[in-house]
């Protein structure tokens, strides 16, 4: 497990396995299947929550996570 997978899984998030789709690289959920951040082939993220009437707030260790995950990547300099 990488170190950006465990900060993920400190947060409440788990890895799953990617849905049939050749555009997306990694797919990370809350177990409740409410909030899902997904990291595309094209270097792009994504956070997602299937309830409308609720945001996925990003704070600081959210975004340690997904900086240190692009940096497992290779995404950034």
């Amino acid at each position: 497990m990488s170190e950006a997978d465990k900060m993920f899984k400190e947060l409440g998030y788990h890895l799953q396995n990617k849905p049939d789709d050749n555009e997306i690289l990694l797919f990370y959920v809350i177990p409740k299947g409410v909030e899902y951040i997904i990291f595309y082939k094209d270097k792009t993220i994504s956070t997602v929550c299937s309830d409308r009437d609720y945001i996925v707030e990003i704070n600081m260790k959210l975004l340690q996570a997904l900086n240190k995950k692009c940096q497992e990547l290779g995404w950034l300099e």
